[in-house]
């Protein structure tokens, strides 16, 4: 037989949905204080929150009519209900309260910053209700005691004091940064965890005090500023640099039109946009801000609000990536950063980093290269490998110039060839062993022109590839850049690399050419962007394609940081093989040799 179901049964139902655990309490409380306008908000918790949580504020306060409506489910004041895609407010279904005081004991104390009287209203699992004056300042205090007794099983299944009050904790933390001219205090068990005073300056400048205040100075000292906007979208906030990661998510707070969010697409975002730059296992921190129009988006997926779904949810994806991707590459410079994070652990962590490459610790050794009878060394005559002998340098701490020095030793002895034997790189050159001395290359400029030489082949030969980009790339350009840029699209399409007008002051990036496909693309549709400004396509195409062809090979050369000896190796083979350098093109530009006959020389003559 169908029935039913009573009031209390219903809100104990809808409990279950929207309070998980007491730090879903503190949420929807404290949310509550926000839309009511609070300045001030204090929390106290015992016992992680299981046996009291307390919310005071200063906000506008409710009338006694107002308090026994709040109670009761599916009221509320921030609705308006011929508009129910604009949600401006944090709360709008009215469930919380109902559904909370149908699982606890509650006392709710209020005052009209209008009336000179307070009054309270008192429920006990959702019944009794009680309402009486009282003696209160202004704004409201909700008491909550013995949640969960109402439904004891609920209690089974929540997990230790020290977990629940880290959850307990994360909320607040993202509440308070979220809204930086609101001041904070909190405690548990008597002791305080948390105090912030809001901060009325300009937004911006707010929210970077209150990051420093719940993030920390690390943080603050090793990020890098976003600040992207696009029509109606406006991303912005702080995003760590490379060298300082965490092995959990715990700092990763993502916010929409302010309300903290837990996000599939904005966690892929971030994901993606460290990919080159992290390890799997360690993660970025981050503090990020997305305003939309609320009609871009539906917070109305979950009753806990915690997620939210987009509209064009690859449109904010992308537009995240960028915003990431390029606040690093404008301000990281992969180097051995010996200040924070790594400046504590002292010298133990930059050898480690070093020489991490190196087969053991010991401060000489001599290794010996075996024969390769890989068919590539075939053709060479390999009558004498020999044994060879590096020194690990010993590093100063306290180096202060970020010089990135990497010593990498191999088994594999090479010195035979024109261009000899991989055995160490410092910073941009390789140092290489051949029969008679050693060599030392500029890698980076080689790289760059093998890079020239073969897409320049590639497109001789009409077999240059195009790479379609997981994730499209946004570049934000002034709109006579874009219409420059749009002007050459055709020509750069056959150049490899498709473009897309976004809006008037953006183009999106599909597609890039596959020899080049981890170049900085924000930076090269810059450098593009400004030699149109000051050229003229007319019928010199050659031109045009000479200087597309040179910036993909320059932002190429700078993509890659540090070589392992293979690659070492495998570069030099490469150059070997090159046209420029069988053509002699490289006298000066590339490498420098010294002879064994040349050093000997400059010891006998000391």
């Amino acid at each position: 037989m169908i029935k039913i179901l009573s009031e209390s049964t219903i809100n104990r139902i809808a409990a279950g949905e929207v309070i998980e655990r007491p730090a879903s309490v503190i949420k929807e409380l404290v949310e509550n204080s926000i839309d009511a306008g609070a300045t001030t908000i204090n929390i106290i918790l015992e016992q992680a929150g299981k046996n009291l949580i307390i919310i005071s504020d200063d906000g506008i306060g409710m009338s006694p009519e107002d308090l026994e409506l709040a109670v009761q489910r599916h009221t509320t004041s921030k609705l308006d209900e011929e508009n129910l895609e604009n949600i401006s407010s944090f709360g709008f279904r009215g469930e919380a309260l109902p559904s909370i005081s149908s699982i606890s004991k509650i006392t709710i104390t209020s005052r009209l910053r209008e009336s000179s009287k307070a009054y309270s209203l008192s429920q006990i699992g959702g019944k009794n209700s009680k309402l009486e004056q009282a003696s209160h300042d202004l704004g409201t205090k909700t008491e909550i005691r013995d949640l969960f007794f109402a439904t004891p099983a609920r209690l089974k299944f929540l997990r230790t004091d020290k977990t629940e009050l880290a959850a307990c904790v994360d909320v607040i933390k993202k509440l308070a940064l979220s809204h930086p001219h609101v001041s904070f205090s909190a405690s548990h068990d008597n002791k305080t965890f948390l105090k912030v005073k809001g901060d009325s300056r300009e937004k911006n400048l707010a929210v970077q005090k209150r990051i420093l205040d719940i993030v920390g100075n690390d943080f603050m000292s090793n990020n890098a500023e976003l600040n992207l906007t696009r029509d109606t979208i406006n991303i912005y906030g702080f995003a760590s640099l490379p060298n300082y990661h965490k092995s959990s998510l715990e700092d990763q707070h993502l916010f929409v039109n302010n309300r903290p969010v837990k996000d599939k697409i904005l966690n892929m975002a971030v994901r993606s946009a460290y990919a080159d730059y992290l390890e799997s296992g360690r993660y970025p921190v981050i503090v990020l801000f997305l305003d939309i129009d609320p009609l871009d988006v539906d917070v109305n997926v979950h009753p806990a609000k915690s997620e939210v779904r987009f509209s064009d949810p690859n449109l904010i994806r992308s537009l995240i990536v960028s915003a990431i991707k390029d606040a690093i590459s404008s301000n990281y410079v992969n180097s051995n950063v010996e200040t924070s994070p790594l400046g504590y652990f002292g010298n133990k962590a930059k050898y480690s980093y070093l020489s991490s490459n190196l087969p053991n610790s010991s401060f000489n050794r001599t290794f010996t290269g075996p024969k390769d009878n890989s068919s590539s060394l075939n053709e060479q005559s390999y009558n004498n490998p020999k044994a060879f002998t590096l020194p690990l340098l010993d590093f100063p701490s306290n180096k202060q110039d970020n010089t990135a020095l990497e010593i990498t030793v191999d088994n594999c002895v090479y010195e035979n060839f024109a261009l000899g034997s991989a055995k160490a790189q410092l910073k941009d050159y390789i140092f290489s062993q051949t029969l008679n001395g050693f060599i030392v290359l500029n890698w980076r400029v080689a790289s760059e022109k093998l890079c020239y030489e073969k897409i320049k082949q590639s497109l001789n030969d009409n077999k240059l590839t195009k790479e379609r980009l997981a994730m499209p790339e946004v570049v934000e350009l002034t709109e006579e850049e874009i219409i420059t840029i749009c002007h050459a699209k055709q020509y750069l399409s056959k150049l490899g690399l498709s473009i897309k007008k976004f809006g008037n002051k953006a183009l999106i990036i599909s597609e890039i050419p596959t020899l080049v496909a981890k170049i900085n693309i924000f930076q090269l549709v810059k450098n593009l962007s400004n030699y149109l400004s000051n050229k003229e396509l007319g019928e010199d195409l050659e031109v045009f394609e000479e200087y597309v062809i040179k910036t993909y090979a320059e932002q190429y050369s700078k993509h890659i940081d540090k070589l392992s000896i293979s690659e070492m190796n495998q570069m030099l083979r490469n150059i070997e093989q090159s046209s420029f350098f069988k053509a002699k093109d490289h006298v000066g530009l590339i490498y420098a040799e010294l002879k064994i006959t040349d050093i000997e020389k400059f010891f006998k003559s000391n």
